[in-house]
């Protein structure tokens, strides 16, 4: 149940990250081939991470959007923790870092001279550890 859980929440934030990167129709599609792809379906009927794994994905890129959108520290610190989340379910989504860095580093490289040092996306890029941390605590009771 909670495989299924995760993929049918996922669908609301494939639709938002399509919608904020491309507008309406393409989070629209994607959300539908998602909700009709037969591998995805299976897996979510499995118990695996694949569809914690896209769920997690899908909310860091929602949340990275977001963050480089209002450019805030508590966004940067939730699309961190989401980082780390999504990278502890699925190992290869630390492929997440260089989108949020490649973000940060446009956002900066934007600002109007004289630029403040980076502190809030120093922050952000030290809670990745701290939601991967927080998502790979076992119980050894």
């Amino acid at each position: 149940l909670l495989s299924i859980a995760y993929a049918l929440l996922a669908l609301p934030l494939i639709y938002a990250v399509g919608n904020r990167a491309f507008g309406a129709p393409a989070g629209v599609i994607g959300a539908g081939f998602s909700l009709l792809s037969p591998i995805t379906i299976d897996h979510a009927q499995m118990i695996r991470t694949d569809a914690a794994g896209v769920f997690y994905g899908m909310l860091a890129l929602w949340l990275i959007l977001r963050a480089h959108e209002q450019g805030t520290t508590g966004a940067r610190v939730a699309a961190g923790l989401a980082i780390g989340f999504a990278i502890g379910t699925r190992y290869f989504l630390v492929l997440l870092v260089p989108i949020q860095l490649g973000l940060e580093a446009w956002r900066w490289h934007m600002e109007p001279p004289p630029r403040r040092p980076p502190v809030a996306a120093a922050i952000g890029l030290i809670c990745i550890g701290l939601g991967f941390a927080l998502s790979s605590q076992s119980s050894e009771h």
